[in-house]
């Protein structure tokens, strides 16, 4: 028959008690923590007008930087019926707010230059946190506009072949 033996002071298995602790302690807070844009498999940098550009152009946006707006707006802790709304826009371009219940962040607006039959008045607005996309839209607020996701899913305007704007009423 054959035995192993093995001896570990204290020292020894109080530091390996530690670092088992602190990978349960490092994984729960990685599980917790919203993972910003997590299942999104575009560029979602915002830490600039240039890179706010970048990520309309993804879409086939163009904007203008100078009619820039910006303010900081909180996120509610329970969504009423229109931020409920407005967070199934952002679920079907593969983002959520729902992590950010609670949360200040950035409503970044840019005029939209290249939106079909519409030479003014389209927005594109970004929610962003720290310097990410977590949200945001294209819209109008005339009455009778419009809203929808970045990529125009349900809007009658396929991406790459935008040739007329949805029909307000």
């Amino acid at each position: 028959m054959f035995s192993v033996t093995a001896r570990i002071s204290k020292k020894k298995l109080g530091v390996a008690i530690a670092f088992i602790m602190a990978v349960g302690i490092i994984t729960a807070v990685w599980l917790l923590f919203p993972k910003e844009n997590e299942g999104v498999n575009y560029n979602t940098a915002a830490g600039s007008d240039e890179e706010c550009a970048a990520f309309f152009a993804q879409f086939g946006w163009e904007i203008d930087p100078t009619g820039k707006t910006e303010k900081e707006i909180l996120i509610p802790d329970v969504f009423d019926e229109v931020y409920a709304g407005y967070n199934e826009i952002q679920l079907a371009q593969g983002m959520d707010l729902t992590p950010y219940k609670g949360r200040s962040v950035r409503l970044v607006t840019y005029p939209v230059t290249n939106y079909p039959d519409r030479p003014s008045g389209v927005n594109g607005n970004l929610l962003i946190l720290n310097n990410t996309v977590i949200g945001g839209d294209v819209s109008t607020t005339e009455l009778g506009g419009f809203m929808h996701g970045f990529n125009l899913t349900g809007t009658g305007l396929p991406f790459g072949q935008m040739e007329t704007a949805p029909q307000g009423d």
